[in-house]
């Protein structure tokens, strides 16, 4: 009997049910009858063609699908860098912190599994190069990183500054997780 039994809990096992309960302590995926919505991508967003200021991008990314859009810039953000965190480094002489505020709608994604705003991997681009100094700091509040999230949620935050030289500020351009955005 206890034989039959442990053969009974073992196949059950193996096709997938649990019979002592619980979900096996991982997030749920989409059930295989959701529809992903019917959202396109957007199109552009590169170095020769940015996405220009204020138009929103729709991104599909690992079954997600997100939409950008720059909501604000601050060309000359020493001031505002030091109110959010005096240990952050001053930019050197010449130079300025450009701030960029980003509006995340995460319009879709697996049920159930939360999903983390991030920077991006974030680069300004501005005189035919990239400006990605200082390498770590801590943006005015609300920072965009950091927040948790089911779909569909809208977040809007900024990013860590980045210093440049000012006769550049003019010509700056986002890179966020690949997407190039205007700033002007």
């Amino acid at each position: 009997m206890a034989k039959s039994l442990f053969l009974l809990l073992a196949m059950l096992m193996l096709a997938g049910c649990n019979p002592f309960g619980g979900g096996g302590g991982g997030p749920s995926s989409a059930p295989a009858n959701q529809a992903t919505p019917d959202i396109p991508a957007s199109e552009g967003g590169t170095a020769s063609s940015p996405v220009p200021f204020g138009t929103p991008f729709v991104l599909h990314k690992d079954g997600r699908i997100f939409q950008y859009q720059v909501t604000d810039v601050v060309r000359d953000g020493d001031d505002r860098m030091a109110e959010a965190n005096p240990e952050n480094p001053s930019a050197p002489p010449g130079s300025v912190y450009v701030l960029v505020q980003l509006r995340l709608d995460y319009q879709y994604g697996p049920p159930n599994q939360l999903y983390m705003s991030t920077d991006g991997d974030m680069r300004l681009y501005a005189g035919g190069r990239e400006w990605s100094d200082p390498g770590e700091s801590t943006p005015p509040t609300p920072p965009f990183r950091g927040t948790n999230m089911f779909s569909p949620t809208t977040i809007v935050g900024w990013l860590p500054g980045k210093y440049l030289p000012a006769d550049l500020v003019g010509d700056v351009m986002l890179m966020y997780d690949g997407i190039y955005f205007a700033l002007r």
